[in-house]
């Protein structure tokens, strides 16, 4: 890489912090102008693709976000996803970014696209753990991905049998659990990990277990408005654990 190519990559760099800071403190369409200048800087690398593609995701959490807009911001965080995985395909960012957000966006959906998209989802993390088999994030993406499929009404369940087949993972508490902790392994000091694994112990009837680690996730940093949301059902969850156990 030549002088100009190492200038571009620490300027890309030096956006892409502004761009996690700004996410800190809640002030989204800021972090997404500086990924964007991040990745104006280096077009070609995955990471500010993906980073911008989060932070538009997130931004359907702001409060008083109408469902309209929200839907929005998922379609167009799947186009920056993939012009992530454009950017570089042999990188994990793209794959995860795709995956959350069309995850995200099948909430909203009829029965037909979410099973379509939950396919989608399904292949996503799946390239991505391909690619990266120590990626966290993309490890606690397939213990959502369990735990939602694993939560489907029957109809919906018929609709995955009868598009699918097997081709669609069933999904199951356990196997979403094995996820989470897979995830809290590779990077323990993150909140979401440890409170989706709580959330999954308390489902599988292990309320001790689940209260250690909501009780260890709400000790944990808080990097953006997703984990801050995480963070509050943590503390719900738990004070309805202890109720239940009195």
């Amino acid at each position: 890489m030549g002088s100009g190519g190492s200038r571009a990559a620490r300027v890309a760099a030096r956006w892409a912090e502004q761009g996690m800071q700004a996410e800190r403190q809640l002030l989204l369409e800021d972090a997404i102008s500086y990924y964007e200048k991040a990745a104006a800087a280096e077009p070609g690398v995955a990471e500010y693709w993906a980073r911008m593609s989060k932070a538009c995701s997130d931004s359907s959490y702001v409060a008083g976000t109408p469902p309209e807009k929200a839907m929005e911001l998922q379609r167009r965080a799947i186009e920056l996803g993939l012009r992530a995985v454009e950017a570089d395909p042999s990188s994990g960012f793209g794959w995860v970014a795709c995956c959350v957000s069309r995850g995200r966006l099948a909430l909203f959906m009829d029965n037909r696209t979410k099973v379509a998209l939950a396919r989608q989802a399904q292949d996503d993390v799946r390239t991505a753990l391909r690619l990266e088999p120590h990626n966290d994030v993309a490890h606690h993406l397939l213990g959502r991905w369990n735990y939602e499929m694993a939560s489907v009404n029957a109809v919906v369940r018929t609709l995955i049998h009868m598009l699918y087949g097997q081709a669609l993972m069933a999904g199951s508490y356990k196997e979403a659990a094995a996820c989470f902790q897979r995830a809290v392994s590779l990077r323990p000091d993150y909140l979401i990990h440890r409170v989706e694994l709580g959330r999954t112990l308390a489902k599988l009837g292990q309320p001790e277990e689940a209260a250690r680690e909501l009780e260890a996730a709400l000790e944990l940093d808080v990097p953006d408005i997703n984990a801050l949301l995480q963070k509050e059902d943590a503390a719900a969850l738990l004070a309805k654990l202890k109720t239940s156990n009195k």
